[in-house]
């Protein structure tokens, strides 16, 4: 099942049609190779080619600053790189995709970014990371609705639609993948759509009717253009081959199996070839034929092992030269960045550094003059009090036109209150408010520490003051 992700990534490149500009250099031309060009290379598997390809039109592109042209020409390479089972390298490749396609201000940026997460998927898909890849197909399904053209956005969505299925295939969800592939079966039904409905009737219902229904119908779709759509026909071929091996007729399914052979030789995916010598060891083994089912084990064996070696080599020297060569280029751009960031984050911090010691000299100077004001007002608070308490301890007429001055809220608030107040009663509030005791009060009104109580209890009773709170408390609350 995992083969299927080639599938995809090769698929893809048929929603994409050049893009028609006319700037300084030649973009109709530079499209060309990076659609369609490109897309032709991938699928004969010329994948050196279109790696040596794309660095020419990404440095093309770089220079006459046609960011949709630098992006595609790194999605081209992700992408070769991924069918070269270099997860790695094209994970790396994709990353600078992304990052031109940011710069990408044409009306192809979303459909470019949904191609760059389809081949995120593949890469993480074949590394059998399901939870990652599956992020990347549900983002491309979200964001290829607000593609512009219909028929791309069709595609990526029904595209993202199979992949994800094929996860649940993967994963044993049988019943959410054929809700997916039923999805995009209604989404757009083309033959391959069609096809991969008719295989899941095949893996996972046994449903003869419906998987021949759903063959038939991709039969008549694809049967007649056989050179046209060579993986889609390797996929014909496979799957009329497993219909007639659940069906026990043998020698139809090997006439089959032998088609989808003769085209992986075509294709040239080693990976198609070992699948359809596997599929001919066990249908022969299945028929009796033991000497021609050890023949096809052998020849499945050598592939797979040969596959397994080259996972593990190195890519071809001239290849890993250029992606080196590439790397350090990029890289190089890269510290070029991280200086003029480094620069100007330090031309920033010094500025921010002198803003700051200002601002906080300002502040301590602000502060300053508001300590030396706030001691100029309590020194003129305490002579204003000394001066109205000298006047009241000489018992002087002035002593209640110089309070009111001095205190005037105090008295507006006593008004509010009292507003029928007479002189001696305002007086004796303001004695209160200077927090005279009893016995100094008597002494310097020549009244009796006896009277002067009555007097405060009168005021009590007068504005209504609890005999349980503080007399002077309250006075100096009025303030």
């Amino acid at each position: 099942m995992k083969r299927q992700y080639r599938i995809w990534s090769t698929l893809i490149f048929f929603l994409s049609f050049a893009n028609l500009f006319s700037q300084n250099f030649n973009k109709k031309k530079a499209d060309a190779q990076l659609w369609n060009e490109s897309n032709e290379l991938l699928n004969t598997g010329q994948y050196e080619k279109l790696i040596f390809l794309n660095k020419n039109l990404i440095d093309l592109c770089t220079r006459n600053d046609y960011a949709a042209g630098t992006a595609m020409g790194y999605y081209n390479i992700g992408s070769a790189l991924c069918l070269m089972n270099e997860y790695k390298e094209s994970l790396l490749y994709l990353k600078r995709a992304e990052a031109e396609n940011k710069k990408n201000n044409d009306k192809n940026s979303r459909e470019i970014e949904c191609l760059i997460y389809v081949i995120y998927g593949n890469n993480y898909l074949q590394m059998e990371l399901y939870s990652v890849a599956l992020k990347y197909y549900q983002k491309t399904a979200r964001f290829a609705q607000y593609i512009p053209r219909k028929k791309r956005q069709y595609y990526l969505i029904d595209f993202s639609y199979n992949n994800i299925a094929q996860i649940y295939e993967l994963t044993q969800q049988k019943d959410s993948a054929y809700h997916y592939r039923s999805k995009a079966y209604q989404k757009l039904k083309n033959p391959l759509n069609t096809l991969l409905l008719a295989n899941y009737f095949i893996d996972y219902k046994e449903n003869a009717d419906s998987s021949k229904y759903y063959l038939q119908e991709a039969t008549g779709k694809w049967g007649s253009q056989p050179d046209n759509y060579l993986h889609e026909n390797y996929m014909l071929n496979e799957y009329w081959g497993k219909y007639y091996e659940k069906k026990g007729e043998y020698l139809k399914s090997v006439e089959y199996y032998k088609k989808s052979l003769s085209i992986s030789f075509e294709i040239n995916i080693s990976s198609y070839t070992m699948d359809a010598y596997d599929h001919l060891y066990k249908v022969s083994a299945k028929n009796n034929s033991p000497e021609e089912a050890n023949n096809y084990l052998l020849k499945y064996t050598q592939i797979k092992d040969s596959i397994n070696s080259q996972q593990k080599k190195s890519l071809d020297f001239s290849i890993r030269k250029f992606l080196n060569e590439k790397d350090d280029e990029y890289k190089s751009k890269e510290r070029k960045l991280i200086y003029i960031v480094i620069i100007i984050s330090v031309i920033i911090l010094i500025l921010l550094l002198i803003f700051f010691y200002s601002y906080r000299g300002k502040k301590e100077k602000k502060k300053h003059q508001e300590k030396v004001e706030d001691r100029e007002y309590q020194n003129r608070v305490k002579d204003n009090f000394e001066e109205v308490a000298s006047l009241a301890r000489k018992n002087n007429p002035e002593f209640i036109t110089r309070f009111i001055e001095l205190y005037p809220e105090f008295y507006q608030a006593l008004l509010k209150i009292y507003p029928d107040i007479n002189t001696e009663t305002l007086k004796f509030c303001a004695l209160l408010k200077l927090n005279f005791s009893t016995k100094d009060i008597a002494e310097y009104t020549f009244i009796t520490p006896r009277a002067i109580q009555m007097r405060k209890n009168r005021l009590r009773k007068k504005l209504n003051i609890s005999s349980k709170e503080d007399l002077y408390l309250w006075i100096n609350k009025l303030s």
